[in-house]
């Protein structure tokens, strides 16, 4: 799909926002799944959606910085959206999100009637989107404590962010016995299940395709420490 960049601007230092005129593929856009984006001759990057026809992405290597370089008017070559997303439920949810593990919760809050978020990030220049996440109970620090999870009451966790610190989060819901989602960041190449580079061990033994089995799994089913 090609679509044409609406803006492309700087919202934090190496961090940009991205939006596209996606047309018809709005009803796909869901909170969770991401767009694979053509950047040169090096491969696709996987960013997730922020809201529909929008990601929000640090630059961090060759590909991104030819991204960054985007402006208005400009067309790019999209697969997608691709993957699973967050479950569409309306329950109450934490949202829990690490540095640019925030933005793909973003659209989880607009869709929810009843959310709170924990964001955490590397210091002041660092937040990003913290007026945007304003319709919701909204906590912003440098690093929150897996044990302030179950002080919130809500019935469900979505999570993205650091491994380590997804890790943490899903071994406090298993205690609390709180549902938990966390969207997994993996290097991919394919992005529809062919190629297995972002394949994540899973519990009971085997693997799972980030892109095509995710990027959302139950938290209990990731094998945290294989």
């Amino acid at each position: 799909m090609i679509c044409a960049v609406l803006s492309n601007e700087p919202i934090a230092p190496g961090v940009f926002d991205l939006r596209l005129d996606m047309g018809a593929a709005g009803a796909e856009q869901k909170p969770g799944r991401f767009l694979h984006i053509a950047v040169g001759l090096t491969l696709r990057r996987p960013l997730g959606l922020c809201e529909p026809g929008r990601v929000v992405y640090a630059v961090r290597g060759e590909g991104t910085r030819r991204l960054a370089r985007a402006k208005k008017g400009d067309l790019a070559d999209i697969l997608g959206p691709l993957g699973r997303g967050f479950p569409e439920s309306d329950e109450p949810t934490l949202l829990l999100g690490g540095g640019m593990g925030a933005p793909p919760l973003l659209y989880c809050s607009r869709s929810l009637k009843s959310s709170a978020a924990l964001l955490s990030f590397r210091g002041q220049r660092s937040v990003i989107l913290a007026s945007d996440f304003a319709n919701c109970d909204v906590h912003i620090g440098e690093r929150f404590p897996a044990e302030r999870i179950g002080s919130f009451g809500l019935r469900r966790v979505f999570a993205c962010g650091p491994r380590p610190m997804l890790a943490a989060v899903a071994k406090e819901c298993a205690r609390l016995g709180l549902p938990c989602f966390v969207l997994m960041e993996e290097r991919m190449a394919c992005g529809v299940g062919a190629c297995l580079v972002c394949a994540c061990a899973v519990t009971g033994g085997g693997y799972s395709r980030v892109c095509a089995d995710g990027p959302v799994f139950p938290a209990e089913q990731v094998a945290w420490h294989g």
